[in-house]
């Protein structure tokens, strides 16, 4: 079974609330389970959510702007799960956890090192030249 494209802007728009329910015990653990449970519903039956939600529910933490990377590949090893019947190479739980982790150093070094200095700069040179 795969994903319709509707399931996937819905998992998308859920994403942008990742950091709604942030807690010092799981982090953005809860968030990733609510963006993902779209696609986990149509993945899995109503007897199996349960158990398939509590594996998402524990400890993540990752740059908010590059979650959604992290959730296409999770929900993809979900899907070759369902498909093929059986647990992919890698556990789903550890690739979650393997890839978080570089995405969040990537992702701060980019928006916060980055972008956000690049951003400033620019306002100010506007500011300076009277521009708007």
């Amino acid at each position: 079974m795969t994903l319709s494209w509707q399931t996937r802007l819905h998992i998308w728009l859920r994403l942008l609330l990742l950091q709604a329910s942030w807690n010092y015990q799981r982090l953005q653990g809860l968030g990733f389970l609510f963006a993902l449970l779209p696609g986990l519903k149509v993945l899995y039956p109503p007897e199996q959510l349960r158990q398939v939600s509590l594996r998402y529910s524990g400890y993540f933490n990752t740059h908010p702007y590059l979650a959604p990377l992290v959730a296409g590949a999770v929900l993809k090893l979900e899907e070759e799960r369902q498909r093929n019947g059986e647990d992919p190479a890698i556990d789903i739980e550890e690739f979650k956890v393997m890839v978080a982790a570089p995405y969040a150093a990537i992702g701060d070094a980019l928006f916060w090192g980055g972008l956000r200095p690049l951003a400033a700069g620019i306002a100010l040179f506007f500011a300076v030249k009277g521009i708007l």
